[in-house]
């Protein structure tokens, strides 16, 4: 939508419905950021992480198995409720931010492995020789 608005294929409705929408996510994952929890309060909210003391944001609470807008209200009331909807794409959001971190670290190794360069008088038969032996 955010492109369409650009290239004024969006209507004025849409748009203004769209920008609301936005607005009000922005708000919540603002609100969400700035809270945070350790993980022995989390555990009494039902919530396993690691017990490493640091404490995480409502936002990273968000991404774990099993939790909602509705425990993170929980446990943290006053973040803003603007209704089901605007939940769900909070929640769509984080889950989904945890896979998109995944792959970008995975394009990054993509990348640094597809840069290391092969020396041309490699004896490929010793290499496969060694690594069999290594391995045993």
């Amino acid at each position: 939508t955010n492109k369409g608005i650009k290239i004024g294929l969006v209507t004025d409705e849409r748009k203004s419905k769209f920008e609301d929408k936005f607005a009000k996510m922005s708000e919540i994952s603002l609100q969400m950021a700035s809270l945070s929890i350790s993980p022995t309060k989390a555990d009494r909210h039902g919530i396993k992480i690691a017990k490493d003391g640091i404490l995480r944001s409502a936002d990273e609470i968000l991404t774990q198995k099993d939790v909602n807008m509705s425990k993170i209200r929980g446990i943290w009331p006053e973040i803003k409720d603007f209704g089901l909807e605007i939940d769900e794409q909070i929640e769509i959001n984080s889950h989904y931010r945890g896979y998109l971190k995944k792959q970008n670290a995975d394009i990054l190794a993509f990348k640094r492995d597809e840069n290391l360069l092969i020396p041309d008088n490699i004896d490929y038969n010793s290499q496969y020789l060694y690594l069999v032996y290594s391995m045993s």
